[in-house]
């Protein structure tokens, strides 16, 4: 098996012990350097505590899933196209790295829009 597969696993690992620590020992204080800043939620000690968790359990989630895509796709590539060379390998690497960057952003962004409608009461299509 190529060691592209291994690479491209280490995102997802990331992401799932990330969001463990994070949902095991969440940031407590508003006014600490580290934790995701949601606009307006610093007076609001219960919105902060719930951001964070929801934001660790939303990462693990989001880890384990990327490792099964992952480890899917490579799969395929193994099974359909055993000798792929390099370059399409290159590609397919960079894509799934590009779905995986992206996943961690809307885990931020969904976070952030269950935090506005549960606490503040806005709707997702308001602007922030």
């Amino acid at each position: 098996m190529n060691d592209w597969i291994f690479r491209l696993l280490f995102l997802p690992a990331v992401m799932y012990f990330a969001g463990l620590i994070w949902m095991k020992y969440p940031p407590r204080d508003c006014a600490s350097c580290f934790g995701l800043r949601i606009k307006g939620i610093k007076d609001n000690q219960d919105a902060w505590d719930f951001s964070q968790r929801y934001f660790g359990k939303a990462m693990m989630i989001a880890g384990i899933v990327f490792v099964i895509l992952t480890w899917m796709v490579a799969m395929f590539i193994q099974i359909k196209i055993p000798d792929i060379g390099e370059t399409e390998a290159a590609q397919a690497a960079y894509t799934l790295f590009f779905l995986e960057l992206m996943g961690m952003g809307f885990v931020s962004i969904e976070t952030k829009r269950v935090v506005r409608k549960r606490f503040f009461g806005v709707k997702h299509s308001e602007s922030e």
